[in-house]
């Protein structure tokens, strides 16, 4: 018997012939949300004009230093790593490099437009990447803490070994553009090392026990980022730590002239010089709007000599995507257009009035700006305030049905991690975003704040009115029962209910396993999604994840019971329903982790869920018809796939899309048109190494939009791909 409900095509082939001249393109789009995380910025000497940026979203170039963009990633077999490195050869305009997520090293030699296979591949991290000047065909690389150096365009690389001491751990490189074979290398216990000969032989000169993240050689002086302290040398041994304003994250050296380097901060951008082993530095302002402090990731100018008018530079954010300085404002503007880099986490339609669609934006890398961003139904509209000194990021957006008629007074609830000062990670709008506040009553202090870990989900209670009629959703609130699940509180506040529209939260944890410590290994329960059942007010659903730490390598054979877990008293008690579920290796009790779960919008007891192994190697499908009491593997042609996020169509329940990350390291988009007996590939064309969030338009049924680390990306069906339901019962 197939899980869900029957389903028939909307249209007959009569009408399909009709339409197939203007049949919709389903091909993927971006809507909006230009900008995101940007880690790496380069430009071309050759061409001041020709920029390049890596992010989370992908490798972007631009022929107009950066007032446009585009993605360019053109016959890239695997989604380039955004977190890795970026290479520029000035001896040879439009040479390029950059890594994929596979570890393979691709080369450009037309600015972008085209790529090949340089040769060289290694799963080692990669740290650093630096061009040797004078030659077409050499630059270093610093991976897995070896320093590396290839002499034939990326096609092979070998050590410098030089009288490096084998047990440092290598992790920054410098070359000195007037003369090359003056090389810096930093480690990560604080040692900064010198060499006059191409690494042949090297000084060393221990500056602190911290992690060295940047060098740089300027026109007066030497550059290091200790830690997140600013270093600097006259000679490369003596080496004196200096004070700006905020954390140290990037340096850019400039051309001969005034001034040296610019330094890149949590508060801003600064212009130094230094003398001997001291620093003159200036602040030039701070990139965004109050509140909305963006860490200045990395830095580009392609030509100033001076910094105290930067107008040629660029600057690179962890939230903010590209800034550049505007001499006319006296401001740092947004130069992002067509960068499309911001994690999406979360997705949730207004369902009527206007019908906006509100993203929530996640970047547990660094604190980013403000994570959640509303969208008109057809477009972007202005950035919601509220959240921006409150959280660093938002997982999930639940909407009070009852009051989303008027997106005036229409009521918000929003979970995820606070930003700044301390607090829970809950958040509650009454006036549809225009502005915030905490809801933490209640819930345990840590730190001067609430804190109850990462929310995940928050989830209302349909029937939890004042006035709720004999059956089926209220229609008129607002809503009072919430839910919301955590990481916790030493196993406590796992689950929490509201019963006052999120003034005041209690522990419905109940029962639900405990941390389990034996010889060393401490097994963990995480909550992730929580499903309400809308004909039983005491019936929930919980979806979970398993994990275990250790200080050594040893496998462990988990114990912890985990899977799904169903309570019918409102969250008093839980059980395990798991059976049916893949198990971890060796385990009795432990589930494969439930990262998406889903629950048929009609027949609440049909539920589906998505499992990934430990070790995130394979993902699959789950569907049970009982409650989770038994469940069966639905995963036909789900190839490659470790699912994260689960929607189904409302208006036909068969219908099924599925989305998550492949292990190959490209965003994956599956859809059943068969209730999950069988699935089918829909990421073509989708730019993302992982889609994090699926949602259905509630008024547009051939709009799909998904949430990825590409930012939010939609398609729209065919005519013969809309669906509605034949037995809705």
């Amino acid at each position: 018997m197939s899980l869900f409900s029957g389903v028939r095509q909307l249209a007959c082939a009569c009408v399909l012939a009709a339409l197939a001249g203007t049949a919709l393109a389903a091909e993927w789009t971006p809507i909006g949300l230009d900008g995101g995380v940007i880690n790496r910025i380069a430009g071309d000497p050759a061409n001041p004009n020709q920029v390049y940026a890596l992010g989370a979203g992908g490798l972007f170039a631009s022929a107009d230093h950066g007032v446009t963009w585009q993605r360019r990633e053109a016959g890239m077999s695997a989604p380039v790593d955004g977190f890795g490195v970026l290479g520029v050869d000035p001896d040879y305009a439009g040479r390029v490099y950059v890594f994929d997520v596979q570890g393979r090293l691709w080369r450009s030699d037309d600015g972008a437009v085209n790529w090949q296979l340089a040769g060289y591949q290694t799963n080692a991290i990669r740290r650093a990447f630096a061009d040797i000047p004078g030659s077409t065909q050499s630059s270093y690389l610093v991976a897995d803490g070896t320093l590396l150096r290839s002499d034939d365009a990326g096609a092979t690389f070998t050590t410098v070994n030089g009288n490096i001491p084998p047990d440092l751990h290598i992790t920054a490189i410098a070359v000195d553009r007037a003369a090359p074979a003056r090389l810096l290398a930093g480690t990560a216990d604080g040692r900064i090392l010198f060499s006059t000969n191409s690494g042949t032989t090297w000084s060393v000169a221990d500056v602190g026990s911290e992690d060295v993240g940047q060098l740089a050689f300027g026109a007066s002086g030497m550059y290091a980022i200790v830690g997140r302290t600013v270093y600097t040398s006259e000679n490369g041994s003596a080496w004196g730590a200096t004070s700006v304003d905020g954390i140290a994250l990037s340096l850019e050296p400039l051309r001969s002239g005034q001034g040296d380097v610019l330094i890149g901060t949590t508060d801003g951008v600064y212009g130094a010089t230094a003398f001997g082993s001291t620093l003159s530095a200036h602040q030039l302002g701070l990139p965004g709007q109050p509140g909305d402090r963006s860490h200045v990731t990395a830095l580009y100018v392609s030509n100033a000599s001076s910094y105290a008018l930067p107008t040629d530079a660029l600057v690179a954010t962890s939230g903010g995507g590209i800034l550049a300085y505007s001499v006319a404002s006296h401001a740092w503007e947004s130069r992002s257009t067509g960068i499309h880099s911001a994690t999406v986490r979360a997705l949730a339609f207004q369902g009527a009035g206007e019908n906006r669609l509100f993203a929530g934006l996640s970047n547990e890398m660094s604190l980013t700006g403000s994570p959640l961003w509303p969208f008109q139904a057809l477009g972007v509209g202005p950035v919601l305030q509220g959240l921006q000194s409150e959280a660093s990021m938002i997982r999930d957006i639940a909407i009070d049905p009852t009051t989303a008629g008027d997106a005036r007074t229409m009521h918000l609830y929003a979970g995820g991690r606070y930003r700044g000062s301390r607090n829970a990670g809950l958040y509650k709008s009454i006036n549809g975003g225009a502005t915030w506040s905490r809801i933490e009553g209640g819930l345990p202090t840590s730190g001067g704040g609430a804190f109850i870990g990462t929310v995940r989900e928050v989830a209302l209670d349909l029937r939890s009115c004042a006035s709720p009629p004999a059956s089926g959703p209220c229609q008129s609130g607002p809503l009072n029962r919430v839910y919301a699940t955590a990481a916790g509180r030493n196993d406590a506040y796992r689950v929490i209910r509201s019963d006052d529209a999120g003034s005041s939260w209690t522990d419905v944890s109940g029962n639900l396993p405990q941390m389990i410590e034996v010889d060393g290994t401490f097994e963990l329960l995480t909550p992730m999604h929580l499903l309400l059942d809308p004909t039983d007010r005491n019936t929930l659903y919980l979806s979970t994840y398993a994990d275990y730490y250790r200080d050594d390598d040893a496998t462990v054979v988990q114990t912890m019971p985990s899977g799904v877990f169903r309570s019918t008293d409102g969250g008093q008690t839980w059980q395990q329903r798991s059976e049916g579920l893949p198990r971890m290796n060796g385990s009795t009790h432990t589930a494969w982790s439930v990262f998406a779960f889903a629950m048929h919008p009609r027949q609440p007891r049909r539920l589906i869920a998505g499992v990934t192994n430990y070790g995130f190697t394979e993902g699959r499908i789950y569907t049970s018809a009982d409650g989770g009491d038994h469940w069966q593997d639905s995963s036909v042609g789900l190839v490659d796939c470790l699912p994260r996020a689960l929607a189904i169509d409302p208006a036909a329940p068969s219908v099924i899309y599925v989305g998550g990350t492949a292990t190959s390291g490209h965003g994956c988009v599956f859809r059943s048109e068969n209730n999950g007996a069988t699935w089918a590939p829909l990421h073509e064309g989708l730019p993302t190494v992982s889609v994090t969030a699926i949602a259905r338009d509630p008024q547009d049924q051939a709009r799909i939009v998904i949430g990825s680390m590409s930012g939010p990306w939609e398609r729209r069906e065919a005519p013969d791909k809309i669906f509605e339901d034949l037995d809705p019962l």
